[in-house]
């Protein structure tokens, strides 16, 4: 009978530790990395467990099993994918609500009013968030505009100039695709029969027109052939027709152009 009661007073004892170490792993904030912060990655579809075990892994969390636990609490939230920053110490629940709700890590980039497909390139590169070139060869490729404009030969005049928030390491082709998609959503409110503009939806004119009327209102003077929000340089190869469209001679136009400003550009370019 004894041997029984110690027994049980044993197994008590264990489960009221568990359940104060997985209580403890919850509530309390705990950091385990550098001061400097990590950066944590999760992939998509991986599973709690997976997530649970990097977090560990990567000291922001103390308990795994308590993560887990939590989360099995919440069924109908999931951990989010994406790369994730740390740098202070956080509680376990705040470190599961944190990629719950997908508050991935972001740095904002702006492109300003009459900046060129080349400034902006050259604005990426160093703020370090891609090389130029990268992004130079996804702006050359005009196939986002194709429905509204199919005589462009690059995306110039068609990154809209805003704020965008970016990831550590974004995909050029993912920006530009953004940027375009920004400007035809202005393209189709200013167009609208609400809005006053011309309803025709082939005439994308009226936000070029637009954006160049507030920037000549706020003051900000710039060359023409960098701005209007119109493709002023002649991206194309001496002798090319002007409905060319071939992808060889848009690149080497758009290296051509970038030699005539000093710019050597990414050697992927002739790949």
């Amino acid at each position: 009978m004894k041997y029984f009661l110690a027994l049980l007073l044993v197994i008590v004892l264990v489960a009221g530790g568990a359940a104060a170490w997985i209580w403890y792993g919850i509530t309390k904030p705990y950091q385990g990395f550098a001061p400097g912060g990590v950066f944590v990655d999760v992939p998509h579809g991986a599973s709690q467990r997976y997530v649970a075990y990097l977090l560990q892994k990567n000291g922001v969390v103390q308990s795994a099993l308590a993560i887990r636990i939590y989360a099995r609490q919440h069924p109908k939230r999931t951990l989010q994918a994406g790369e994730y920053f740390f740098d202070h110490a956080m509680a376990g629940r705040d470190v599961f609500w944190k990629l719950a709700n997908g508050e991935v890590f972001q740095q904002p980039f702006t492109v300003r009013e009459g900046e060129t497909m080349f400034d902006i390139a050259r604005d990426l590169e160093a703020g370090k968030f891609m090389r130029a070139g990268d992004f130079l060869y996804a702006a050359g490729d005009p196939a986002l505009i194709r429905d509204f404009a199919p005589g462009a030969q690059t995306l110039e005049g068609f990154l809209f100039p805003a704020t965008y928030e970016l990831p550590r390491h974004p995909a050029a082709s993912e920006l530009t695709a953004e940027m375009v998609h920004k400007f035809k959503e202005e393209w189709r409110r200013i167009g609208s029969p609400v809005a006053g503009g011309p309803a025709d939806e082939g005439d994308h004119r009226a936000v070029r027109q637009r954006r160049s009327d507030q920037e000549r209102r706020a003051g900000n003077f710039v060359r023409t052939d960098q701005y209007d929000f119109e493709c002023r340089y002649q991206l194309r190869s001496p002798g090319a027709r002007p409905h060319d469209s071939n992808r060889s001679v848009r690149l080497q136009s758009v290296h051509d152009h970038s030699k005539s400003i000093g710019w050597k550009p990414d050697p992927a370019w002739h790949q």
